[in-house]
């Protein structure tokens, strides 16, 4: 996805724990929507200290 390399390794971890935990909240089908694969862009927002994904 567009954006993730221009995370650093600390971010990196952050999102794929929550991303892992994210997931474990819905079922196969809901899951599936919400793939890495379907995230277009994320980026670092600074100013609230946390992942923007798009």
């Amino acid at each position: 996805m567009k954006g993730f390399e221009k995370l650093t390794d600390h971010q990196k971890s952050i999102f794929d724990k929550t991303h892992k935990r994210h997931l474990k909240t819905m079922g196969v089908r809901a899951s599936e929507d919400y793939s890495v694969e379907n995230i277009k862009k994320m980026k670092w927002d600074k100013a609230e200290n946390c992942e923007s994904l798009f």
